[in-house]
């Protein structure tokens, strides 16, 4: 979205200075205040922004999600970025995909990115 304020790092960082203690001695974030919310959610352009970009990011998400046989076939093996139920740009790297994106000018709120592989992805547990 044009003109949206992303926190720095240093400012992110410094909401999550008091981490919870978790099971396995592995901090865990904790739940921000009403106030720090109301702050990222001012930084994002306000709830009813956040609202509508998760809106759009779903509509991207669907719209990939019900013709991935056919984006596949097109996009082999690629990364996949989605605004506005179409293909914006598309790249060997995720990275690559994104850069041609913000070049084409579309507005990064709600898009949707997806990597195509041709062969089934394993995960071990």
């Amino acid at each position: 979205m044009p003109g949206v304020r992303i926190p720095t790092k240093e400012a992110a960082d410094a909401m999550y200075l008091e981490e919870l203690p978790a099971p396995g001695g592995r901090p865990r974030v904790r739940i921000p205040t009403k106030e720090e919310a109301d702050a990222i959610l001012e930084s994002l352009g306000g709830k009813a922004a956040v609202l509508e970009s998760h809106r759009r990011f779903e509509e991207n998400r669907k719209y990939v999600e019900a013709h991935s046989e056919e984006l596949t076939a097109r996009y082999p093996d690629e990364w996949i970025c989605v605004a506005g139920r179409r293909v914006v740009s598309h790249a060997d790297s995720p990275e690559e995909a994104v850069r041609l994106f913000d070049e084409s000018g579309e507005p990064r709120g709600g898009m949707f990115m997806q990597h195509l592989p041709t062969e089934p992805v394993v995960w071990l547990l």
